[in-house]
């Protein structure tokens, strides 16, 4: 449960990061790494790729420290593992609604942008392009995250194809429950 509530806060992040553009961001697609700093000391790092198209998709390439795949489409969400011949799938309770997520950003005095989803606060911070480079968040479970992107493409064509994920044969399906 916890790697889902941590993609769902994470793709709500990524969402974070195009409200710099406004209401005209159609696509976006970038790598990133990404920290995690738990209150107990115990830092995580990702590095991966994220895709997003409007209104309500997302893909997460996860490379490092492991390979993983989540998919999210509306309310439904499919994370592989190839390490675990695995797929967890888990519809949450509501959607990613991109064009609403985009809307709720205010741009402070600092050239920062805030916003607050699901009771967590965001922070991004873009670079003198306009482009995001840095986005800020602590999870509902105390964790800080630092989502650092790079080489970020706006509004590139990208096949919905991408986002729809069919489990290869022979893997374990779970499916989570978001009560």
């Amino acid at each position: 449960m916890c790697i889902l509530r941590m993609c769902f806060i994470l793709v709500f992040a990524f969402c974070e990061v195009a409200f710099a553009w406004g209401e005209n961001i159609q696509s976006i697609e970038a790598d990133f790494e990404q920290r995690i700093e738990n209150e107990d000391g115990m830092d995580m790092f990702y590095r991966g790729k994220i895709l997003g198209k409007s209104p309500n998709k997302a893909r997460w390439d996860y490379q490092i420290p492991l390979k993983k795949e989540i998919y999210m489409i509306d309310n439904e969400v499919m994370i592989y593992e190839p390490s675990l011949e695995q797929v967890s799938y888990s519809r949450l309770r509501t959607k990613s609604d991109f064009i609403s997520i985009l809307k709720s950003a205010k741009k402070q005095t600092d050239g920062s942008y805030h916003t607050t989803i699901e009771g967590i606060e965001y922070t991004l911070f873009v670079d003198k392009n306009n482009k995001p480079e840095r986005i800020v968040f602590i999870d509902s479970m105390g964790a800080k995250s630092i989502l650092t992107l790079s080489n970020v493409k706006i509004n590139g064509t990208i096949n919905d194809k991408v986002f729809h994920f069919s489990p290869p044969k022979g893997v374990e399906i779970v499916e989570i429950s978001t009560r």
